[in-house]
């Protein structure tokens, strides 16, 4: 969570000097040029994807498990029908 605010504030601050380098721009081009510089400085923070992925990645293999814990659960429910319609 500390690393999500962080890359929230530094983005923000990217975003406050691009606004003041578009209001500090003399002519149309310049203004494009520094907007354009402020939206890649924005894009360029983002929060650790390592965090993410190792969730994702913990998730799946719940899913995982749970599904084999099903296919475990339904194969032997089949398995006792099968031997007491045997009986």
């Amino acid at each position: 969570m500390q690393k999500k605010s962080a890359a929230k504030e530094e983005a923000k601050k990217a975003a406050d000097e691009a606004k003041k380098a578009i209001d500090a721009a003399t002519d149309q081009a310049g203004v494009d040029a520094k907007a354009t510089e402020g939206t890649d400085a924005v894009e360029a923070v983002k929060p650790s994807r390592k965090r993410q992925s190792e969730s994702s990645s913990r998730c799946s293999i719940g899913r995982k498990r749970q599904k084999q814990s099903t296919l475990t659960t339904n194969f032997q429910m089949q398995k006792k029908i099968s031997s007491e319609r045997r009986s």
